[in-house]
């Protein structure tokens, strides 16, 4: 019951940042009408014309995926994206992953921030909307999520430290 009433809280808190229904919940590409320097906010603040988008959000607060991977078919890229905002989490919350595209499968590795052993893998059940209860302790971490569609891969990378409450 507690799990339920906590997606159901950061649900309605997502609805009411993003204003119920935008680009990135409805999986269609921002509006060609949006002017070039307008402030992005949402998935697509870093994801170019037609690639996917994915989000991670933690109680109301939220940050863009860096996209690090993309193959099309057998064509794979690895997009340069900026610096990442860093999703600060005070206690074990559940995290969620948005997408603006439904996957097929999806899968998140979570590695101490800056080394290569994965320390916790799990499949997700695919949705726009995916849950993660992670076992973490006080630290910083880099959280893969690897999403797949029939012809199209995605790797999203998401800095994330965990603070003691």
């Amino acid at each position: 019951m507690r799990r339920f009433v906590l997606l159901l809280a950061c649900v309605t808190a997502l609805s009411a940042c993003t204003g119920g229904a935008d680009d990135a919940s409805t999986g269609s590409d921002p509006s060609p009408s949006t002017p070039a320097n307008a402030e992005a906010s949402g998935p697509e603040a870093t994801a170019s014309p037609g690639e996917p988008r994915a989000r991670l959000q933690a109680g109301t607060d939220s940050v863009d995926g860096m996209l690090v991977r993309l193959c099309r078919k057998k064509d794979c890229e690895q997009p340069g994206r900026p610096a990442m905002d860093t999703l600060k989490v005070t206690d074990q919350r559940l995290l969620l992953f948005v997408m603006s595209l439904t996957p097929e499968r999806a899968e998140v590795e979570v590695r101490r921030y800056g080394r290569d052993k994965v320390i916790e893998a799990v499949a997700m059940r695919p949705g726009d909307l995916m849950a993660y209860e992670p076992s973490l302790k006080a630290g910083r971490y880099d959280v893969l999520l690897d999403a797949s569609w029939a012809e199209q891969r995605a790797v999203w990378r998401f800095d994330v430290r965990v603070k003691d409450v």
